[in-house]
């Protein structure tokens, strides 16, 4: 999967989690957690840096309590900034 620019100055933790959900597309912050070895804060800053870079969607169930994770395709991200560019 090609990568944005954004992606290529991944701190090393976020890079292991974009691995992880590039090998299984939708994955809980529990899952990654067990996954990589990583702390929770850890994670957490992985997910946020990867929302703000558009390379994945947050899906939250049960009130919050639940976060699913899953790798947006290129068109996805292709189709959102054209829509952010003409908004």
């Amino acid at each position: 999967m090609e990568r944005p620019d954004c992606a290529q100055e991944f701190a090393p933790h976020t890079e292991i989690v974009y691995e992880q959900l590039e090998e299984q597309p939708f994955m809980t912050q529990d899952e990654l957690i067990e996954r990589t070895h990583l702390p929770f804060l850890a994670v957490r800053d992985a997910t946020e840096t990867l929302k703000e870079c558009n390379l994945i969607e947050e899906i939250i169930y049960s009130h919050g309590k639940l976060r699913l994770y899953r790798l947006k395709s290129p068109e996805e991200r292709a189709r959102e900034e054209r829509q952010a560019s003409v908004a």
